[in-house]
């Protein structure tokens, strides 16, 4: 690990730095390089929307809440709450290093509604099963309609 030669809660310092350099090979040395693009994506996301270098004075509530509200503008809000929740996380890991002058407070995720297991709507079943009844090919030694009967059986449960 490479020494971060800064003073302390120096607004102008850069985000970049600090993450590659102290937050992802400390915090996030056993993640999934998945999970450090994520981080990545969300510095660049950050980036464009202050059309500049995020820098550590940028860790504020009100900041963060007006590039929530510009992300919520393009995508969904499970997309937000990830990018809020890697900012979020750094910037709390900052604030114990004493490396911004304040604690996230007044930043709120935003409600992404649930998913919805995808399902086959009834049509589709009864279409499928007489798919199935009408299968006339054996499957070895077993009538199609039989085997394919039990599989499909098997598998709706």
């Amino acid at each position: 690990m490479r020494f971060w030669p800064f003073k302390k809660r120096q607004d102008r310092t850069p985000l970049k730095p600090v993450f590659e350099d102290q937050y992802r090979v400390t915090k996030l040395r056993t993640r999934a390089k998945s999970t450090i693009d994520s981080y990545r994506i969300s510095w660049r996301k950050l980036d464009e929307f202050l059309e500049r270098p995020a820098q550590i004075g940028d860790l504020n509530d009100e900041k963060i809440n007006e590039f929530a509200a510009s992300r919520a503008q393009e995508v969904l809000p499970r997309t937000v709450n990830r990018d809020l929740n890697n900012i979020l996380a750094f910037w709390r890991w900052c604030a114990a290093k004493d490396y911004v002058k304040c604690w996230p407070a007044d930043v709120e995720m935003y409600v992404a509604p649930k998913l919805v297991p995808k399902a086959l709507t009834e049509t589709e079943v009864q279409t499928l099963w007489e798919a199935v009844n009408a299968e006339t090919e054996p499957v070895g030694r077993v009538s199609g309609a039989v085997f394919w009967r039990a599989v499909f059986l098997v598998f709706w449960d």
